[in-house]
């Protein structure tokens, strides 16, 4: 059995859950059959419901509100075992635990689905041994059952509360590749670099947020008070996006409309969409809050050039080398604490030359001009007399690029395209960042 991770891979499908209603099964005529007769039907129901074709279910768990919800897939028998399967391990894709134990709906105030003997995936969550409180981690292995729709059932665990969705899924599914699908959902939910992430509400307000990846997340209004104006959150990733266990309201700093929020859908874009509005959406960070980081370290990918730059950075590399056998390696743009600037460096051989960059002058955040300082180190004034094509390609820069990323979720690379031609772009990828400013290869 795999160590329990806060930052698992969890399955299912998107769903929107207005309510939790408690209530019974109909009937033509609550006098027509007495309470015990109806409590045996229900159980009877229910158990023939699970096992019903193939037995087949996922099951939308949360344990508490403290940690993310974690998919189960679960495979009931007649004879009154059931499989149960989960992926703990969110650095693989398909490898899965599975436990067989045993089952029963029973009745209490109402029907009851129990798992009466030890499961080790299920009873993890409630396991004294996996909590230093002795209390697990406050999760029911008994649940109410609440209401059945549409291949859906609603439960509400008997015991600390959580409300849990289980639906039916195909008799055939694989297992491994029902947790390898999830899996990539994770990954998109993942950045590499920005651990931040922003939330545009409908309400007209930008929200700062932090650690969607793991499902446990803060939330604060990016113009209102980090501290006092911060909600936290917990979710569960599903095939289609991922839901907050709850509806999380954020509050607006200027004093207009509360933000409700709670189910969101995965666009092409990357970008998630909030369904209960149709409107907010989380997205990457905007592009000059990336660009002024001086902690992260950007390269030009020379696979994507285009126009004039695709020509000029092999015939640079190609100058240098015959001029004085050193290969053009790499351009990159990254702050130099040392000249408190900037640089654009390109590294010819052992020579790291750095052209001083002044400043980036934006025009809303989608729009970036680069002013060059002229302050540039000695190694960049001989590559400049050496290989004169280098200033063509700064004479290049002085434009106005059109800044653009694929992602509009992880917009770690970022296609800058020249308003005066657009056959002329350059394509800047972050491929590090340094524990403090400056610490990357400028220097």
């Amino acid at each position: 059995m795999k160590n329990f991770r806060f930052f698992i891979a969890a399955l299912a499908s998107i769903f929107v859950v207005t309510s939790f209603t408690s209530c019974t099964h109909e009937v033509d005529d609550v006098f027509e059959k007495s309470a015990a007769e109806r409590m045996s039907d229900a159980i009877s129901n229910y158990t023939k419901l699970l096992t019903d074709n193939g037995g087949t279910w996922a099951m939308e768990y949360f344990s508490n509100s403290s940690t993310p919800g974690f998919v189960f897939l679960l495979k009931f028998s007649k004879n009154g075992d059931v499989t149960i399967s989960a992926n703990y391990n969110a650095e693989q894709a398909s490898e899965y635990d599975s436990d067989t134990s045993e089952w029963r709906v029973i009745g209490d105030n109402g029907p009851v689905l129990t798992f009466d003997t030890y499961n080790e995936v299920l009873h993890l969550f409630s396991d004294p041994a996996y909590s230093p409180r002795g209390r697990g981690f406050e999760g029911d292995y008994e649940f109410n059952l609440m209401k059945y729709q549409n291949d859906t059932i609603f439960l509400n665990g008997k015991k600390n509360g959580a409300d849990i969705v289980m639906y039916r899924v195909p008799e055939n599914t694989n297992v491994a590749d029902y947790f390898a699908e999830l899996f990539k959902m994770q990954m998109s939910t993942t950045t590499v670099y920005f651990p931040l992430h922003r939330l545009v509400g409908s309400n007209g307000q930008e929200y700062m947020i932090s650690g969607i990846g793991d499902m446990v997340v803060s939330i604060y209004p990016r113009l209102g008070d980090e501290i006092s104006q911060t909600v936290d959150a917990n979710a569960i990733v599903t095939l289609d996006g991922f839901y907050f266990q709850n509806p999380v309201d954020l509050i607006d700093p200027d004093g207009g409309h509360t933000l409700s929020v709670q189910h969101f859908l995965r666009q092409e874009d990357g970008s998630f969409l909030c369904t209960d509005d149709g409107v907010s959406r989380i997205i990457g960070m905007d592009f000059p809050t990336m660009l002024n980081d001086k902690l992260y370290s950007w390269r030009i990918d020379k696979d994507a050039l285009g126009g004039r730059f695709a020509e000029l950075y092999p015939a640079i590399d190609d100058a240098s080398y015959k001029k004085n056998r050193r290969r053009l390696s790499y351009v990159d743009l990254a702050y130099n604490s040392s000249t408190n600037m900037f640089n654009f460096q390109f590294q010819t051989g052992s020579r790291a030359c750095n052209f001083g960059l002044g400043n980036f002058v934006f025009e809303g955040d989608k729009k970036v001009k680069f002013v060059l300082s002229g302050e540039n180190n000695t190694n960049a004034t001989s590559l400049l007399r050496d290989v004169p094509l280098t200033q063509e390609w700064f004479d290049l820069l002085d434009d106005t690029f059109i800044m653009s990323s694929e992602s509009a979720f992880d917009p770690y690379i970022v296609k800058f395209t020249s308003s005066k031609n657009s056959e002329n772009f350059f394509t800047l990828k972050i491929y590090q960042r340094n524990e403090e400013e400056g610490g990357g290869d400028v220097n």
